[in-house]
């Protein structure tokens, strides 16, 4: 009986006090059902402290929880600091900024810690791209390193593709050392970089040439190192970028002109450290 009248007592002091607002129970039971609703048009709940207030609004279109002063909204838990901040501001740059971690965000988000996006999660790192719609998309990181570990025959005037045979690092496997091909995972802009090492065994002129080939261009960039009878071995390199599509292939050909019927890739050492037939790449930016 004493919740009664103390529920009809307060009721009686709202509708008297605060005439733009009702406080109903959510049924005629109301001790089975303690539930109220605060029921106002436009503004509706609003607390002042100070110059400071804060409230509720709602409308047909939609409802909102604001400041109704120039002031920030702060959000917390556990009725501690702030923790989100929608701040407020005179500067149009400022103003309505979201800031987790700190009350004074500079951007329109500025979170001060971590940032996690469940969907980037995984057993690799992955590098982030902004696609032209804005949205956020994930690439894993594209790069490798090999190189050759045996003797490789090159006949004249014949284009012998380098197999290179060992692998130093390929992050997510590209390379394949039986073709000695390179395969793109995604379109981009690649760099790549190789050297050969010709051993002459016997003075002949003539030149020996490496290749960038892919699937579809037969060359995309060369290098020549003329041979001269008072030498016996020479170096060429390639370093170069290159437009790949999701795909494509790439390799290292060599060619050779001199009337010796077989150079040979000259191979020294036997480790990844020494050797002097090497090939690499990785992925600069994906398109």
């Amino acid at each position: 009986m004493k919740k009664t009248l103390t529920f009809i007592l307060t009721l009686f002091l709202v509708k008297s006090f605060a005439q733009s607002t009702t406080i109903l129970p959510a049924s005629d039971n109301y001790f089975s059902q303690p539930v109220h609703t605060l029921k106002n048009e436009g503004m509706g709940f609003s607390h002042t402290s100070g110059v400071a207030s804060v409230g509720t609004y709602a409308f047909g279109a939609g409802a909102y929880l604001q400041t109704h002063s120039p002031h920030s909204l702060h959000f917390t838990t556990n009725n501690g600091g702030p923790l989100m901040t929608l701040s407020y501001s005179t500067s149009p740059f400022l103003n309505g900024n979201l800031g987790l971690g700190t009350t004074t965000p500079l951007e329109k988000l500025h979170v001060n810690g971590n940032v996690r996006i469940e969907p980037f999660a995984g057993a690799s790192k992955k590098i982030v791209y902004a696609e032209t719609n804005g949205n956020l998309t994930t690439v894993q990181p594209v790069a490798f390193s090999v190189y050759q570990n045996t003797t490789v025959n090159v006949p004249s005037n014949t284009m012998t593709t380098i197999p290179f045979d060992n692998i130093k690092y390929d992050l997510n496997n590209n390379f394949n050392t039986t073709t000695g091909e390179f395969t793109a995972p995604v379109s981009g802009i690649y760099h790549f970089d190789a050297t050969i090492i010709f051993n002459i065994s016997a003075a002949s002129n003539g030149s020996h040439l490496i290749y960038l080939t892919s699937s579809s261009i037969n060359a995309i960039t060369m290098h020549r190192y003329d041979i001269l009878a008072a030498y016996k071995s020479g170096t060429s390199s390639i370093n170069t970028d290159v437009k790949l599509n999701a795909g494509q292939k790439v390799q290292i050909k060599v060619n050779q002109t001199s009337s010796i019927s077989n150079l040979t890739v000259a191979v020294t050492g036997g480790s990844s450290n020494d050797v002097t037939c090497r090939f690499s790449g990785h992925l600069v930016m994906a398109l």
